[in-house]
């Protein structure tokens, strides 16, 4: 069972093989259905994973512009997966005490979950607010003016940070009703090298409240937590192992250096990811895609604590051909 052969792995145990997950963009969602025909993607792919994130009701602008639940307008016209945001809905430090916050126990929100939960079969379950901490306030406030307010402001971002957190403690809560293995956290901290707004800032305000987040998301036995955060975060790994992450995802290859990183942390934390999306699925040929995949399983996974996965969400440029040749090795173990 695949559900098992994930949870066995977290457990820094080896399943009898590696264990993978390859998701995709929606361009690339469709590419490989063309190539496919009829057949489910996901059990073509055999993916060990199902996710439902928590996001609310989208209101549709035009234009290829949506706004969340958090009042942030976000241009889907170029990119129709994530977008980009648009503008800011605190422009000024004032503009906090009159922004509402979307309700965590709104029903509506989780009113597919259990729909959800069935139609993952036997594959590991992970749910979660889409954005949790630092991206979530800076996709309000707007990233430069955020890191300005980090030195400057500090009780205005403490107190923005502070209502990010109650809302995402409470979709936790109304999770742990469902049969979840994992909660996921999304929150982008790093760059190509090092973090956004440095190890300090980010012990300062990020690390207390992802501790209170993994706190709650552990209260209900067996649940794992998954953090994602792209770029280079490998100065804060004994941190957030401290604060009860179990799971970090992607390990970016061109970001740090993946076998290093599994050889000092991997006996306490495992690994999501490792697959190049940069160069080697884009622009490498069906061979190198291979070894590259082989080196991968050999060098994280040959005992558990790995999941074998593309760095992100796959792009439309990954030629087909590539992703058959990662299918082949994973599928082969």
């Amino acid at each position: 069972m695949k559900r098992e052969a994930v949870q066995t792995s977290l457990q820094h145990k080896s399943p009898g093989y590696c264990v993978w997950q390859v998701n995709s963009t929606k361009p690339m969602a469709e590419k490989l259905q063309a190539h496919i025909g009829d057949q489910d993607l996901d059990e073509y792919l055999g993916n060990h994973m199902a996710f439902f994130r928590i996001m609310g009701e989208f209101k549709d602008l035009g234009s290829g512009r949506f706004m969340d639940q958090f009042g942030v307008v976000w241009n889907k016209s170029v990119d129709p997966d994530i977008g980009a945001v648009e503008g800011t809905v605190i422009g000024e430090h004032s503009d906090l005490k009159t922004t509402v916050f979307p309700d965590p126990d709104d029903p509506a929100k989780y009113r597919h979950v259990s729909e959800f939960v069935t139609s993952g079969k036997d594959r590991f379950l992970v749910s979660g607010p889409r954005h949790s901490l630092f991206e979530r306030a800076w996709m309000m406030r707007g990233m430069e003016d955020l890191l300005v307010d980090m030195i400057e402001c500090t009780e205005f971002v403490d107190e923005l940070l502070d209502k990010i957190v109650a809302y995402d403690l409470g979709v936790i809560r109304n999770l742990h009703e469902f049969p979840i293995d994992a909660v996921w956290f999304g929150d982008d901290y790093g760059q190509q090298h090092g973090l956004i707004m440095g190890s300090k800032l980010w012990r300062r305000f990020i690390k207390p409240r992802l501790q209170i987040l993994c706190s709650e998301a552990k209260r209900k036995a067996g649940v794992s937590v998954i953090l994602h955060s792209c770029g280079d975060v490998t100065e804060i790994f004994d941190d957030l192992i401290e604060v009860g992450v179990d799971v970090f995802n992607p390990l970016q290859p061109e970001a740090m250096d993946i076998f290093d990183v599994a050889a000092r942390y991997g006996d306490r934390l495992s690994f999501y990811g490792g697959i190049s999306i940069q160069n080697v699925l884009p622009f490498g040929n069906p061979s190198e895609v291979r070894s590259h995949v082989e080196q991968a399983i050999q060098g994280i996974g040959r005992n558990g604590g790995y999941i074998c996965s593309p760095a992100h969400d796959m792009p439309a440029d990954i030629p087909v051909e590539n992703i058959e040749a990662m299918l082949d090795v994973l599928k082969g173990q």
